[in-house]
């Protein structure tokens, strides 16, 4: 996932998914949480490739009903993505790997998350084309962002409204949905394969 600008989060702040989500501490991040965890167990069985992972915690969520492949660019985040999973018995995957770069592991993958992760990309959508014409397996991809503020946070390579974020992702050909995040500060859009 090649940053605007890499940043150390969580060097400086630990598993802090894993305290907002356990600990409360940031409602917000629950209530998206809970609403991913829905809809993925809504979708049939599969394998999840969670694009930006962090520290692992949607990841731990998942596993419970799907095989889940987390990728971060981030060594620390993927650490304590391995450690925390594998203290509560989870099984998903993790690797240090920047998004640009994906090898042939996202043809393995039924489903796309990106939490919180497009708006830090250069060229989120070429590498998507990319992803859909390799990944004949491909059925959906899942994107949540925050809406641009008046001061864009400092790591963004870009922010998207919900327009811009639905005609960048028409250019995709793939049916488009909006994905109720429950937050007003972050919108969501489902992209499904035509048939």
């Amino acid at each position: 996932m090649t940053m605007s600008e890499y940043y150390d989060k969580y060097q400086k702040r630990g598993a802090i998914h894993w305290d907002w989500y356990e600990k409360g501490t940031q409602t917000w991040y629950k209530i998206i949480v809970d609403k991913i965890i829905e809809y993925y167990r809504s979708l049939p069985s599969g394998t999840v490739l969670d694009i930006g992972c962090g520290d692992g915690l949607v990841d731990a969520k998942l596993a419970s009903f799907h095989k889940v492949i987390g990728i971060d660019i981030d060594p620390i985040g993927i650490k304590l993505a391995r450690e925390k999973t594998m203290r509560r018995n989870k099984k998903p995957t993790f690797f240090v790997m920047d998004f640009d770069n994906l090898p042939k592991i996202e043809q393995k993958s039924d489903y796309i998350l990106f939490l919180n992760t497009i708006e830090h990309l250069k060229n989120p959508f070429k590498v998507l084309r990319q992803l859909i014409r390799m990944n004949k397996k491909l059925k959906n991809i899942l994107i949540i962002t925050d809406y641009p503020s008046d001061r864009p946070g400092r790591h963004h390579a870009q922010e998207f409204k919900p327009i811009l974020l639905r005609n960048k992702c028409k250019s995709l050909n793939w049916k488009i949905a909006r994905f109720e995040t429950g937050v007003p500060e972050f919108h969501g859009i489902k992209l499904t394969r035509k048939k």
